[in-house]
């Protein structure tokens, strides 16, 4: 296995957040074609459940704050909202420009979220080239903070094949546990506020 490369393998529901102003979508490329590239350069990557991307720019008008820091914000919500269940977040961004949205990362990767950064080359072919083709996708992204994840070759994931996925919920569920999810929420929440408050104070 090459140095730096470790094997890898996530059941967790998988979220990809694109700058585009950083990165901007090639042209001529659908973007159906580019999630099935991203889809099956995760899956080699050792990731599955991938859902739709959801992209950010500049001219997207509906929100009060740069897309940047909008997209920080999504990520930081749809992480506290999960309670136990960890989620992946794959992040096309430029992170030399985003400090912040690194430091964010960081925190959630700290929390058992897996944090991907894809960060594709500045030459325009090149970049391009990267959402065409799932080896360049796959040499471009990198675990949060650095190294590279493979998928086992014994592994194999069927999202059918979980016997509880249609169980009734515990009827009966142990307070503690409910008291520690709940409180594990609010500490994320909490976290949220702060990294977005210190952002915002930077910013000025």
């Amino acid at each position: 296995m090459p140095q730096g490369m470790s094997e890898y393998f996530s059941g967790n529901w998988t979220f990809v957040f694109w700058l585009t102003d950083d990165y901007p979508v090639p042209d001529g490329v659908e973007i159906n074609s580019i999630y099935n590239t991203i889809h099956a350069a995760l899956y080699q990557m050792g990731f599955d459940k991938v859902q739709p991307i959801r992209k950010y720019c500049d001219n997207d008008k509906q929100y009060d704050v740069p897309p940047a820091k909008q997209m920080v914000r999504e990520m930081l919500a749809l992480a506290g909202s999960m309670c136990d269940d960890p989620v992946t977040l794959v992040v096309i961004a430029k992170q030399s420009t985003n400090p912040d949205m690194n430091r964010v990362l960081h925190c959630l990767n700290s929390r058992n979220n897996p944090v991907l950064v894809v960060e594709p080359p500045d030459d325009d072919t090149a970049r391009d080239s990267v959402f065409r083709s799932v080896d360049s996708f796959v040499e471009c992204t990198h675990v949060v903070g650095g190294g590279k994840t493979t998928r086992p070759q014994s592994c194999c994931y069927d999202i059918d094949s979980d016997s509880d996925s249609d169980a009734d919920p515990d009827p009966d569920p142990d307070p503690e546990e409910d008291a520690y999810r709940w409180t594990k929420r609010m500490i994320i929440s909490w976290n949220a506020k702060i990294l977005m408050s210190s952002s915002d104070c930077g910013s000025c």
